[in-house]
């Protein structure tokens, strides 16, 4: 049979007996569509728990209400269960459409591709293009807006990574552990859950934690300012025996030279400016170039303080050579001031020094071995001239000396 169009302009519902089962009246004034049913039931559509199958193109100009599902060519589905609303599709995937161009694609494996056709190998969204942008905005001037991922792997379904934009702020963490950055397949830095941050270790133990190399006399920089590739200075860190120590290096640019050690302190505690502090052991040592030192030590109980040339103590062999030269040094030793020289050796060769000079705590000067010069000849006009108590002066004939203040006696030289 036949169906026809009726019409009905009123705003009632249609009456038994105005449709035969199938036609359709269009009730224009609402905009509802209503039929007759199999039981001879006027039925408004949508609201039937049965679906509505369109079979090619369907186009509204205006809201369809949707009580029930519609049925597209039997793939795809549009309906509301009546606790909410949804679109599926059996097999496939979905196209969004503007302007006559697919603009983002929905596949069954869940990926969402932006901007270009499926993605491929994962699962996740892609925006593509030449300046591409995925944005998440809040509705509020001072809210937060947030990428989070969750690990529903946990017991606790916890949040692990998000990105936000807080107020002004930009936050990204991990709320579970450590955050980490990867670069080149690898991963670089962390900042665990401690707080501590690490750069080529994933186990920081302070603060601040960079790994450096483990080759013997090898120079790894921990921090460094550069301009241009090229680096001005910076802190290094230095292996400086064979097994695990290691030393720091300050290092310095310095024009037409190049970067240089401006200061180095080694595994024991030495400190070298512009040199790499001699291998001393049992003191303590700051090294100046070319040999000169300032050393600290205890002999016994009795702190001593030693200002040396070309020397260097080693515990249980005793002072060596810096250089193939003569040396010598000053000790401030118990109360004592004491000068001695060793004669000239070959460097690293263990040196033996002898005291030429003492000032004791009473001030008594001993001169061990040599002699004393006063090179001036000096000739007291008489035996009222200026002079302090114990100064000692001579010329070719006298030796003159001053017994108090202002008051000079003489003794004559003789030859023999």
């Amino acid at each position: 049979m036949a169906s026809t169009i009726k019409l009905k302009n009123g705003t009632g519902v249609p009456l038994v007996g105005d449709l035969v089962q199938g036609e359709p009246a269009f009730d224009l004034t609402n905009k509802r569509l209503y039929t007759e049913d199999a039981s001879g039931a006027v039925i408004e559509v949508g609201t039937n728990p049965s679906t509505l199958s369109v079979t090619g193109a369907a186009t509204f100009g205006g809201a369809v209400d949707i009580g029930g599902a519609i049925s597209i060519n039997g793939d795809e589905t549009v309906g509301n269960d009546g606790v909410s609303s949804y679109w599926k599709a059996t097999s496939g995937t979905h196209y969004f459409q503007t302007g006559g161009a697919t603009k983002m694609t929905l596949d069954a494996n869940g990926i969402v591709s932006i901007g270009t056709a499926l993605a491929e190998n994962s699962v996740g969204v892609y925006a593509f293009g030449t300046s591409a942008e995925l944005r998440i905005k809040d509705g509020e001037e001072n809210g937060t807006a947030q990428i989070s991922i969750y690990n529903l792997n946990t017991t606790d379904d916890s949040e692990q990574f998000f990105v936000a934009m807080n107020g002004a702020d930009v936050d990204i963490g991990n709320k579970r552990d450590a955050l980490k950055l990867f670069a080149g397949g690898s991963e670089r830095m962390r900042i665990a859950s401690s707080g501590n941050v690490g750069i080529g270790t994933s186990e920081p133990q302070t603060s601040l934690s960079i790994e450096t190399s483990g080759t013997q006399d090898v120079v790894s920089p921990v921090v460094t300012g550069q301009t241009a590739g090229v680096t001005y200075g910076g802190l290094y860190t230095v292996r400086d025996g064979a097994g695990d120590q290691r030393g720091l290096d300050l290092k310095v640019y310095t024009a037409n030279v190049g970067l240089n050690t401006a200061m180095r302190i080694d595994s024991s505690g030495n400190l070298g400016l512009s040199v790499t502090p001699s291998a001393w052991t049992g003191y303590q040592a700051m090294q100046f170039p070319y040999g000169g030192a300032l050393a600290a030590y205890t002999g016994g109980a009795v702190p001593i303080v030693q200002l040396s040339s070309n020397t260097y103590h080693v515990s249980g062999v005793g002072d060596k050579y810096v250089m193939s030269a003569a040396a010598a040094k000053y000790q401030l030793n118990q109360g004592q001031h004491v000068w001695s020289t060793a004669p000239s050796g070959t460097a690293d060769a263990v040196q033996s020094f002898t005291p030429h000079m003492t000032l004791d705590a009473s001030g008594n000067l001993s001169i061990a071995t040599g002699k004393l010069n006063i090179a001036t000849t000096v000739t007291p006009a008489s035996a009222s001239s200026a002079g302090t108590t114990g100064d000692i002066v001579w010329d070719a004939s006298y030796i003159y000396v001053c017994t108090a203040t202002n008051t000079w006696k003489r003794t004559a030289i003789a030859t023999w």
